[in-house]
């Protein structure tokens, strides 16, 4: 053998086993990384890395297995992160030199997902600041384990029973017969929502939002738009409650009808897993409309792992029953503009005007961007689609009409809404002083808007990467067709209109956001779908379509799985810790009591008993505020009932005089 072909044969086989070890080491770093930044019980908080006061200094403490305890000023964090990107950038040197044949469209869609992880303070202590540094550091840890990953896999054929395998998942999920594929998403959505609301949220609402539509359902069951004030009325306030001369809660109807017929069935629980797993269908449909079966059925898989929905659909909240009436006046919209018919009209008017008796708010940025594309297209071709807006029209006109009535009833004038009655003119949306002497400021708005973004992009899928991360990828690669912007422009307009909003938090999620997350699954879903054709078209990658793939459907499954096996848990338990005061462990001890009349006492807590109050306070225990030495005041009202003192767990006999 030539000496020359041996030497060069022997170079070539010692530069490929560098290049595998190399490829093997970056593939441990990013592993190492990505198990360093895993959650703990909190679902915001890191078990290894955690924001710390240390010698009185903030700093980061940084927890390894091995090496024990460091703490890290933020400078330094800031020159890591910096480093692994560049890490990053010469491992993918080829793929960053294909990437920028896209140019400045792609560099767009990069600003735009930097702009949704900016941390709303540069301390790093706030919830959404941290979420936004780790939302960073865990995608710098995925994508280095995942270049680690394909350097290591570089050139080798694809094994034939993986190949086998994948077509045979692809043809079950995206080829199977169409109501099998809906029957599965729609009773695994239900069964994993009734499991949650069960044995995470004991069937009762935990937050004051939820607990107060709930009590106003019950009304609402014995045929009552509200009830008379009960005698000492002190010892019944909460939060959400107009207590004057009448009893109702501040919210607008729609989501506290739903809830009055789950009442009247015995389980109130159920009505949110069962709007939840409907969306879910109409995700599908919407998504068929959009882009073909496949981005349907992406749709309403992307649907069924997102937590976000999950723990939303699981709880009392009428953010489930908005999102349920966006998706459903988007799907009858779409087919009212393509079919032309009159019932088509009529059932997005009915789904919008429901929309807007659940969330009047939310309805109005939501609906903005397709009532205006509707009435543009009704000018341009009045005579194709007059049927349509004719059955439209009136329906959504019936449903404000309702609403307006409603408002008269309860708050005495017609454009009155509850929580304007309760609150006053703070509740408006606005800049101006909320509080006394707090002000709402544009500054704050804008820091506010920047937590919402940074805790969706968290919270809608658990992914390690952002949320909207392949939404910007098909930003980057092709123009957005004409739906398409409309539900981008639907989600813009709601982040944008909370801006106004005094009020914020985080409630399973960014859930003044939430109704948004229907707009960001459905764009997902195309960018699944599209991305392997446009990286083959596009970046003329010498791979086959097939096999691209099959290393998006991968890449997606490893993401779902990251998810649901490091961040789901961490939910759970927080959840299921009182969240947010309230558990059924107050209710359980007065059950297994077997106080089927009395009055209770309740010293703190009272939320998670307030709603099991009948709204006469004439059946079933009276559960009342603890005031002290004031009792005897309700005492003295219902002197035949026995009565106790619920702290805690335990229950006492209450001391009359």
């Amino acid at each position: 053998m030539d000496r020359s072909l041996f030497d060069y044969r022997q170079q070539h086989s010692s530069f490929g086993a560098r290049h595998r070890l190399a490829s093997f080491l970056f593939f441990l770093a990013g592993l190492f990384l990505t198990l360093l930044l895993l959650p703990r019980d909190s679902p915001f908080d890191l078990t290894n890395f955690q924001r710390v006061v240390h010698d009185g200094s903030l700093v980061f403490r940084i927890d390894l297995p091995v090496a024990g305890r460091f703490h890290v000023p933020g400078l330094v964090v800031l020159a890591v992160i910096f480093v692994l990107c560049l890490v990053l950038l010469a491992s993918s040197m080829r793929f960053v030199r294909v990437l920028s044949r896209c140019g400045l469209r792609l560099s767009l869609a990069g600003l735009f997902l930097c702009a949704t992880l900016i941390p709303p303070e540069w301390y790093f202590v706030s919830s959404a600041s941290l979420v936004s540094l780790e939302m960073v550091l865990r995608t710098l840890a995925f994508l280095i384990l995942l270049s680690g990953a394909l350097r290591l896999f570089e050139g080798q054929r694809v094994p034939d029973r993986l190949l086998a395998a994948y077509r045979r998942a692809r043809g079950l999920v995206l080829e199977s017969p169409r109501p099998r594929f809906l029957a599965s998403v729609f009773s695994l959505s239900l069964a994993a929502t009734i499991s949650v609301s069960t044995f995470v949220f004991d069937r009762i609402p935990h937050v004051q939002d939820s607990v107060a539509q709930l009590f106003h359902a019950k009304m609402f069951a014995r045929g009552s738009l509200f009830a008379p004030a009960p005698p000492a009325p002190e010892f019944f306030e909460f939060l959400q409650m107009i207590l004057r001369d009448r009893w109702f809660s501040q919210y607008p109807p729609g989501h506290t009808v739903l809830l009055s017929a789950g009442v009247m069935a015995g389980a109130p629980w159920l009505v949110n897993p069962l709007l939840g797993s409907l969306s879910l269908i109409l995700l599908y449909g919407v998504g068929v409309q959009l882009s073909g079966e496949r981005v349907g059925r992406l749709a309403a898989l992307l649907g069924l792992f997102s937590p976000f929905l999950l723990f939303m659909s699981s709880e009392f909240m009428n953010h489930t029953t908005a999102l349920f009436f966006f998706l459903a006046f988007v799907y009858f919209l779409f087919r009212a503009i393509d079919g032309k018919r009159v019932h088509d009209g009529i059932l997005s008017g009915l789904s919008l005007g429901w929309l807007v008796m659940t969330r009047p708010y939310s309805a109005a940025a939501l609906a903005v961007p397709f009532l205006l594309y509707a009435v543009v297209l009704v000018v341009r071709r009045t005579s194709a689609l007059f049927r349509a807006a004719a059955g439209f029209v009136p329906a959504f006109g019936v449903m404000l009409l309702l609403l307006f009535l409603f408002n008269w009833a309860t708050t005495g004038h017609p454009l009155v809404f509850g929580f304007q009655s309760l609150w006053g003119s703070r509740v408006n949306p606005g800049f101006f002083e909320v509080n006394a002497g707090q002000l709402h400021t544009p500054w704050k708005g804008l820091t506010q808007t920047l937590a919402n973004l940074v805790g969706f992009n968290k919270y809608l899928f658990e992914w390690p990467v952002p949320s909207l991360l392949f939404v910007t990828v098909l930003l980057g690669l092709r123009r957005m067709r004409t739906r398409e912007l409309l539900l981008a422009a639907s989600g813009a307009m709601l982040a944008g209109a909370y801006l106004l909003y005094w009020f914020q938090d985080w409630c399973f999620g960014p859930r003044f956001l939430f109704e948004a997350s229907g707009p960001a699954i459905l764009l997902t879903a195309v960018a699944i779908d599209e991305i392997p054709s446009l990286l083959k078209e596009r970046l003329r990658l010498p791979l086959s379509l097939e096999t691209i793939r099959m290393s998006a459907a991968g890449m997606v499954l490893i993401l779902i799985t990251l998810g649901l096996c490091f961040n789901l848990p961490a939910h759970l338990r927080h959840y299921g810790n009182s969240y947010w005061g309230v558990d059924g462990r107050a209710l359980k001890t007065v059950r297994q009591a077997g106080i089927d009349r009395g009055i209770v006492f309740v010293s703190s807590g009272y939320g998670g008993l307030f709603p099991q109050n009948d709204p006469l306070l004439e059946k079933g225990p009276i559960f009342a505020r603890d005031l002290g030495e004031r009792n005897q005041k309700l005492l003295r009202l219902y002197p035949t009932l026995p009565a106790w003192v619920l702290r805690g767990d335990s229950l006492e006999r209450a001391r009359k005089e």
